[in-house]
């Protein structure tokens, strides 16, 4: 009887235990209802610890943009975090910061870009908001890690100084930026369903883009004439290594390249980055959580990695094969829309990710 007791009491000690190891933080149903407390968020998942925090997503476009603001928010005031890489390039992360710094809407709407759809919106107009009561040594910056999109032709036009002459080795350039600058959005695959069908011929674009990263570079005195001040951002443009793909090693290894030349020219000592989770996992050999750890004065006990789930699709079976011991998950989140999971409770996650947040039906 006694060891009946003894084990009885066991279970509820260890039941006990594992119930308070996750944390809920999305118990409503309404956007602002997300319940992140920094304090309980910190207590279980240590942010103050590590120097590199990596976020995989499933890039979903309305629970993605609230986790995001949450974390950057919180380590900004209680880390003094700064500097946030995105898997977008240097031309988007350019006007991400333009609208940073002065609210200005027409950098994220004048041309179609990821990341400033749906609950994006939002998500912007927070961190705005956010970021302007900063003092300005406390500023948030965007980096962006990825290839080029066609938003870089416009941006290449707004970087000259208005009134500025154009030097004649670059006049042809312009000319193609201008002609470019309304370009659609560049799409890397189709989607039907909720599968990926078909990837797409980006030939055209791959093909103007290189023509303008070679002639910015061949010119590289002109274009420093041409663009002033500006041109550190021309230079990453022009520069940057990352190829059109959707192969995730060739992109892994180039992100990797911008990431560690960005900390080493900003003496960044503290970051956040988020990408997709094939960009982040610890069983992608690649990925920028194993890479980071060889950055200077890193070690893989300064990352963190955390993997972002979504149940957002109207097929459950679909929904089960993208997102592993799905119902396991749905369990360990119960009533919550949303929780912060640590992998030491879902045994198939421990090669991924230090932590697992699952949040379900974010329709």
């Amino acid at each position: 009887m006694r060891q009946l007791i003894s084990f009885s009491f066991f279970l509820l000690i260890t039941y006990t235990a594992l119930a308070q190891d996750k944390l809920c933080i999305y118990s409503g149903r309404q956007a602002a209802t997300l319940a992140f407390d920094a304090v309980q968020v910190n207590k279980l998942m240590h942010l103050d610890a590590y120097k590199g925090v990596f976020f995989g997503e499933q890039h979903n476009n309305n629970f993605d943009p609230q986790i995001k603001y949450c974390f950057i928010a919180t380590m900004s005031q209680s880390l003094g975090l700064r500097h946030v890489f995105i898997e977008l390039g240097a031309a988007a992360a350019w006007r991400f910061n333009q609208y940073l710094q002065t609210g200005d809407t027409s950098w994220l709407y004048d041309v179609p870009m990821p990341m400033t759809r749906e609950g994006y919106r939002r998500f912007w107009q927070r961190l705005y908001d956010y970021n302007k009561i900063l003092p300005l040594n406390k500023k948030l910056v965007i980096h962006g890690l990825d290839f080029e999109r066609t938003e870089v032709f416009l941006t290449l036009l707004q970087l000259m100084p208005e009134g500025q002459a154009i030097p004649p080795s670059l006049q042809a350039l312009a000319d193609t930026l201008k002609i470019h600058s309304v370009d659609k959005p560049l799409g890397m695959y189709t989607v039907a369903g909720g599968k990926m069908t078909a990837i797409n011929d980006n030939s055209a674009f791959i093909h103007t883009l290189e023509y303008v990263q070679e002639t910015l570079q061949a010119h590289e005195a002109d274009a420093k004439t041409c663009y002033g001040s500006n041109y550190p951002v021309v230079e990453a443009i022009a520069t940057n290594p990352n190829k059109v793909t959707v192969k995730p090693v060739q992109r892994n290894k180039s992100m990797y390249k911008v990431l560690e030349k960005t900390i080493a020219q900003e003496h960044i000592d503290k970051f956040i980055g988020f990408f997709g989770n094939m960009h982040t996992a610890y069983n992608v050999g690649s990925s920028l959580s194993n890479a980071a750890a060889d950055l200077p004065g890193m070690k893989p006990a300064d990352i963190l990695n955390v993997s972002v789930y979504v149940n957002d699709m109207y097929d459950p079976a679909e929904m089960r094969k993208r997102i592993k011991d799905l119902d396991m998950l749905l369990r360990m989140n119960g009533n919550c829309r949303a929780s912060i999971i640590p992998v030491a409770l879902v045994p198939s996650y421990r090669k991924e990710a230090d932590f697992i947040i699952i949040a379900d039906n974010d329709q």
